[in-house]
């Protein structure tokens, strides 16, 4: 069961974090560029560079540990148990985790996250079921 928790948690950190990180990466490489002509923090570019990774393993181990690990026991005792229930369900769940604190904030912008909470939630149901399969 550990096992296949950490399986899944890596696999989802690395499906979303690596586009943000790339991202981030581009963005420290103009910092360290200002930090070597004399600007800056020098721990500036690394802090922005690793932040994605750094944020977003912890959010997916508490979001598998409190929502993740309650639907697998539930739907075990179910004949519904497979990739496609444990996908279906990352489906609806990660986009609702993305948006959700967003719009009770009453802001509205953050919406454009729900594609990659999608894609996260996917990921990680598909990872649960692999990771259990196999």
């Amino acid at each position: 069961m550990m096992r296949r928790l950490l399986h899944s948690i890596l696999i989802v950190s690395a499906v979303v974090g690596i586009p943000l990180t790339i991202a981030t990466v581009v963005l420290a490489g103009f910092l360290a560029v200002d930090t070597v002509n004399g600007h800056g923090n020098p721990w500036t570019p690394l802090m922005v560079a690793s932040g994605p990774i750094l944020v977003i393993v912890p959010v997916v181990a508490c979001i598998s540990l409190v929502i993740g690990l309650p639907f697998h026991f539930v739907i075990r005792r179910t004949r519904y148990a497979g990739d496609l229930s444990y996908s279906l369900a990352g489906g609806i769940v990660g986009p609702a985790v993305c948006v959700l604190p967003f719009l009770l904030d009453g802001n509205y912008e953050g919406v454009w996250m729900s594609p990659l909470g999608l894609v996260s939630g996917v990921a990680t149901g598909h990872a649960w079921w692999r990771s259990g399969a196999s």
